[in-house]
């Protein structure tokens, strides 16, 4: 079980450890593009946490309540990572006009 779990999630650990250490040691970017980068990466592994306990929880007999909250936290992650994402392509010209589009998409 745990060999699968490191199959599935190795990608994706191993490229956020990469773009953390690009993004930290990188001084061209301003300190707002590498907080949103930090935030959407820290995200984006919380995702794969609650999708590997999901995962680990479907081979239980029965259907357990963190299967359920796990399964919650994931589908509420997805729409926060894409709006952190079009906050990095938009800039700062349309903070206000995506707060609405991230308030909705919950």
């Amino acid at each position: 079980m745990f060999k699968d779990l490191v199959e599935i999630n190795y990608a994706t650990v191993v490229s956020m450890f990469c773009l953390l250490i690009f993004i930290i040691t990188n001084n061209y970017f301003n300190k707002r593009v590498r907080v949103l980068y930090l935030i959407a990466c820290a995200m984006v592994l919380c995702l794969a946490m609650a999708d590997s306990i999901e995962y680990w929880t479907a081979t239980f007999d029965t259907l357990s309540s963190l299967r359920i909250w796990m399964s919650a936290i994931s589908y509420s992650i997805r729409p926060a990572i894409l709006y952190v994402v079009i906050l990095l392509l938009m800039g700062k010209q349309s903070d206000k006009k995506f707060f609405w589009f991230a308030l909705l998409s919950f």
